[in-house]
This record gives structure tokens, sequence and C-alpha cells, in this order.
């Protein structure tokens, strides 16, 4: 085995390992089992599919750019072209819709409150994504 593949298999693994630390993957499972008292088997059946379902979307996704890659290597010197233009506009169009939904979702509004005192919420993208997110799992979700 050559240096180079060694050296991007360790990267490679090393990425995944901290990938998978990350509260993001395993935190709305466990608050979900908690808040849902599974019982550890559950959990980590769920855990389990969950995990199998984010390696197989991944493996999909990366054929698919794999795929699109070598289409693109093949065509590249068409492609290098326009690539400002392209690439410009998808920057364009990815900041165009997060302005949106930040304007749509980002202001405030009234909602219920389950208890007596008041608190400011986080409206920002971030704070959407990743409060709401396990606020979300930990009412029960979906």
């Amino acid at each position: 085995m050559s240096s180079t593949l060694l050296l991007l298999l360790l990267a490679a693994f090393l990425v995944a390992l901290f990938h998978a630390i990350l509260p993001d993957h395993w935190m709305p499972i466990a608050m979900l089992a908690r808040t849902q008292r599974w019982p550890m088997r559950r959990a980590l059946r769920v855990a389990a599919w969950a995990g199998f379902g984010h390696i197989a979307g991944s493996l999909i996704l990366g054929v698919i750019l794999l795929a699109l890659g070598y289409g693109l290597e093949r065509n590249f010197a068409h492609f290098a072209r326009y690539q400002d233009e392209i690439l410009g506009g998808i920057l364009l169009i990815t900041g165009a819709g997060l302005l949106l939904w930040q304007m749509i979702r980002g202001a405030p509004h009234p909602h219920p409150h389950l208890h007596d005192h008041d608190h400011d919420h986080d409206h920002t993208i971030m704070g959407m994504t990743t409060q709401g997110m396990y606020r979300w799992d930990a009412l029960g979700g979906p």
C-alpha cells in the first residue's frame, strides 16, 4: 500500500470519527429515546438504522457526484469556459434562497409558551437549525 493511499485512508477515518462524535448525530436520538422512555435496545436499533441510512445516502450521493465528475472531465474544455458564470450563479441562488428563508422564517413571530416566564429566541439561521432540531425531537417530532 502506498504512503499516499495510507495517508488518505487515515484522513478519511479521522474525518469520519470526528463527524460521528458531533452531537447533531447522536443527540436527537438520545433525546428522543429519553423522552419516549425507550429501552436501550430500541434506541440502539434506531441509531443503527439512522447510521445505515446516513452512510447509504452518502455513498449514493458520492457515486452520483463521481459520475458527474467523470462526465465533466470529458467535457472540461466546454465547462471551463463557463465555470465562473455557473459557480457564481450557484452562489447567487444559494444566497438568495438563504436570504428568503431568513426573511420568512427568521422574523419574530408569536407562539405560545408553556411556562410562566418569557425569553428571547434565537431566530438566526444557525439558531433555527440547531435549536429547532433538538426542540422538535424532544417534543416527539413527526
